[in-house]
């Protein structure tokens, strides 16, 4: 308790104090910290520190364990490190989203009872799932090399981010409807216990649209992700090896 006390409150000055430190080039010889040129992001980085405690307590207050917290604290001041030195005209763009970010999980966590019945629509969860990845296959732009962006105007965003969110509802909604067939399959094939093929179907397409993901889109990493995060998923759900091996031989496929 005491770990998880301490992490969380260093992944928040982290966000803030680390952010701020390494900004236009902390860490190279000669640099100090400047009224003038670093006044315009206080706000901004207060409100971002300031929603980061608010999400903290929130999470702290209703028992969730805070230390994967400090983590995605600690990893999002790294995000706008690497952002502040690379591209310093996003920088300010970037802390904001970062503040709309926390504060839409905030919004999660408090309407999580209502939010957890789409739970019971897993297929609903999958074919919305499988849209928003098919989207920027089929009207994507191809911006940096990586045609997973949709454009409207000057504005564009990448729907995998959202798919995340889904993929991650739909496996659970799945694999809680369906784990007694797929903890105890009925059929075996040479070494591989498996379950009747609808019921392996919808597994098999989130990787194959993750490997279509990467031939079209050229995303390698999004593609990972979501491979990778059907595959564990799969079977920290099931405790079954098979599906990790039929996963292997998809992909060397």
């Amino acid at each position: 308790m005491m770990l998880k006390t301490r992490l969380a409150p260093l992944g928040i000055l982290l966000c803030g104090l680390g952010v701020l430190l390494l900004k236009h080039g902390a860490g190279q010889p000669g640099w100090h910290f400047d009224w003038q040129r670093d006044l315009p992001y206080l706000p901004d980085l207060g409100v971002l520190v300031l929603c980061g405690a608010a999400g903290y307590i929130l999470a702290a207050r209703r028992h969730l364990d805070t230390v994967p917290l400090a983590l995605a604290y600690t990893l999002l001041a790294v995000g706008l490190i690497e952002v502040a030195r690379l591209k310093p005209d996003l920088f300010a763009a970037q802390l904001r989203w970062a503040c709309v970010g926390i504060a839409a999980w905030m919004l999660v966590l408090l309407f999580w009872a209502r939010l957890r019945r789409m739970l019971a629509y897993p297929y609903v969860l999958g074919a919305a799932t499988t849209i928003v990845l098919l989207l920027p296959l089929l009207f994507g732009v191809s911006i940096g090399g990586n045609k997973n962006w949709l454009a409207f105007g000057t504005f564009s965003v990448q729907p995998s981010e959202f798919g995340k969110i889904l993929l991650v509802f739909f496996l659970a909604a799945y694999l809680a409807d369906h784990h007694a067939v797929l903890t105890l399959p009925a059929r075996r094939v040479a070494f591989l216990h498996l379950p009747p093929v609808r019921f392996i179907a919808p597994l098999v397409a989130l990787w194959g649209l993750s490997v279509l993901m990467f031939v079209i889109a050229h995303d390698l990493g999004a593609a990972l992700f979501f491979f990778g995060m059907a595959v564990v998923m799969t079977y920290m759900g099931t405790g079954r090896k098979s599906y990790v091996f039929l996963a292997g031989v998809f992909i060397l496929a």
